[in-house]
């Protein structure tokens, strides 16, 4: 009878064989279909954010132009509430400057060198990027970035997260708009109500 006994290589060895191997990439119809999607939900949330700021920015026009449009008619026994057209034309102003601001286009004023591009550094997806060299140039550059598919998921990659900085940027003027226009109508109400009760 051959009895085998564990020594502490062997113990080492049957360890390592158990780990899990390092995963693979997964194809490349999942990896497309990944950034696709992740290209698709970035494209939907600017289109959003663009729509609300349209929105902010439509209803505040509104809302001044009848302001404006008074031309002080508005008029109430109590002093204090002579004040309300102003601090209403105020609240709107402040909200549509941030509505706008959210929908103004963002354009980097950081030009990749010629050098970047031909080497593959920069972002080609981004066109900001490539007004510094010519069209042959450009393809050149292109031909070059995806005869790597690595380079190419790279370079999504940055893509999708520079409009993920620009999206965050967006919602958090839109934020503040929304708080504005929503505190300045709140408190424009209250003080209106509140002459029946001095």
């Amino acid at each position: 009878m051959r009895i085998i006994m564990n020594s502490p290589e062997n113990i080492i060895d049957s360890n390592a064989s158990e780990q899990p191997s390092r995963k693979k990439k997964g194809s490349a119809r999942s990896i497309e279909t990944f950034y696709r999607n992740a290209y698709r939900t970035q494209l939907d949330l600017t289109g959003l954010a663009d729509m609300k700021a349209n929105i902010m920015i439509s209803i505040n026009g509104l809302i001044i132009t009848a302001i404006i449009a008074t031309e002080g008619l508005l008029t109430f026994t109590q002093s204090y509430l002579k004040f309300l057209p102003v601090l209403l034309l105020v609240v709107t102003i402040l909200s549509m400057v941030f509505a706008i601001l959210a929908a103004k286009p963002r354009v980097s004023n950081l030009h990749a060198t010629e050098d970047e591009i031909l080497n593959g550094d920069a972002n080609l997806l981004y066109f900001n990027n490539f007004l510094q060299v010519t069209e042959d140039q450009y393809a050149d550059a292109m031909s070059h970035t995806i005869e790597d598919a690595d380079n190419v998921y790279r370079m999504m990659s940055k893509h999708i997260y520079s409009l993920g900085v620009v999206l965050s940027r967006k919602y958090y003027l839109l934020r503040i708009s929304y708080a504005v226009f929503l505190s300045g109508i709140v408190l424009t109400g209250l003080l209106f109500v509140s002459r029946n009760f001095i």
